[in-house]
């Protein structure tokens, strides 16, 4: 939701295993797709026992002729497919996440810094001083934003919090 309530801050995003995708809230996901601005990955389990692909339908439906997003849905993958170490662990799902969602790091992010893409810095989403810029002109952050909510996984029949990875997206 990050990314539809601030769309000149997010170049993009990714969510692997997601939840909440779609509910009866009034703020749901779903009906908000149409304000994502930058590219979204998606990553979803066909096995998924927490979070059933049925239970994304609405946004999968609502996003399907969108160009920037990319929803990939990995065979035999439970929810927390990524988590090395975990019963759920899916070995190919989880490196098919990550290289996807490296690969459109890279490119964004590469595409921000060399004022290409949708969100260069004279580009029609931005108006006004580069928000990536000090008074000096110098670069003062990059973000990546990774989040995990706290999900009962099935194989441990508790609340899990996923071991701590990481990767270096290096832009030029």
């Amino acid at each position: 939701q990050v990314m539809t309530r601030l769309p000149d801050r997010f170049v993009c995003g990714a969510g692997w295993h997601p939840s909440f995708l779609a509910d009866d809230k009034a703020d749901s996901p779903h009906l908000t797709t149409e304000q994502i601005v930058g590219d979204l990955y998606l990553g979803i389990g066909d096995a998924d026992q927490v979070q059933s692909i049925t239970k994304h339908q609405r946004f999968l439906d609502a996003t399907a002729e969108m160009s920037n997003v990319a929803v990939d849905v990995w065979p035999s993958a439970d929810h927390g497919f990524t988590w090395p170490g975990y019963a759920t662990y899916n070995a190919a799902a989880a490196e098919g996440c990550w290289t996807k969602t490296i690969a459109m790091f890279e490119r964004n992010l590469t595409e921000m810094l060399m004022g290409s893409g949708p969100f260069r810095n004279s580009g029609e989403l931005r108006k006004g001083p580069d928000p990536m810029r000090n008074y000096s002109g110098k670069l003062t952050r990059i973000a990546a934003l990774a989040i995990t909510t706290p999900s009962v996984v099935p194989s441990t029949g508790g609340t899990s919090r996923p071991p701590a990875t990481a990767r270096t997206v290096t832009v030029p």
